[in-house]
């Protein structure tokens, strides 16, 4: 069983609808936790495999990604629940953390942004500016990994004699990782003059 479904919301917290907050957890987080809790009867009759599809904002928060890091890390979470929780049935569960893939998510996440900006007070949008413009010189044009590349890796760690608990595809996963490995203090100064510059700090 693959859990791939999953929202993406980008922004400042202060600029995202509650309602926009509920409807991606249920997706992401609820919804992954029902159709496994659903399936589970027939992964333990099958000693089948549990993947679910999570991505390098599940290893490290960073500002604009609030909501959506939690659902991902909550993913992260489940994955090492189950891990435990279903081995003694033969179930195994792998957890693949995905950079940025190409396809048309990025136009909605585009979209999305775009729609939120123009929902907020002006005010509070020029607060938040700098994120905006990081996203805008850094993310949009990140390179991204093609579809194919996850299909291949779904397909291993389905067939492979001994899956891992975790893969990481796409040079965004690695990056978050070894980002998330450093110091706290070290890696939020990092992120900080990212963000907003040494003027700013």
């Amino acid at each position: 069983m693959v859990n791939n479904a999953g929202l993406s919301i980008n922004g400042p917290l202060e600029l995202v609808p509650v309602s926009e907050i509920r409807k991606l957890f249920e997706v992401n987080v609820v919804g992954l936790l029902s159709v496994t809790r659903g399936f589970i009867p027939l992964l333990r009759k099958a000693q089948g495999r549990l993947i679910n599809v999570s991505s390098g904002h599940g290893l490290l928060a960073i500002p604009d990604k609030s909501v959506y890091a939690a659902s991902k890390f909550a993913v992260e979470a489940i994955s090492d629940a189950l891990r435990l929780e279903l081995r003694p049935f033969g179930i195994s569960v792998s957890n693949l953390v995905v950079g940025k893939v190409d396809t048309a998510v990025l136009g909605k996440i585009l979209e999305d942004r775009e729609r939120l900006a123009k929902g907020a007070d002006a005010g509070v949008l020029e607060l938040y500016s700098p994120l905006f413009e990081f996203f805008d010189r850094e993310v949009k044009d990140l390179p991204g990994i093609p579809p194919e590349e996850v299909a291949a890796l779904v397909a291993e760690s389905l067939t492979t004699r001994k899956p891992k608990a975790q893969y990481l595809l796409g040079p965004g996963a690695r990056k978050m990782r070894n980002l998330a490995r450093l110091p706290r203090g070290l890696r939020d100064e990092l992120l900080y003059k990212a963000l907003y510059g040494a003027k700013r700090s």
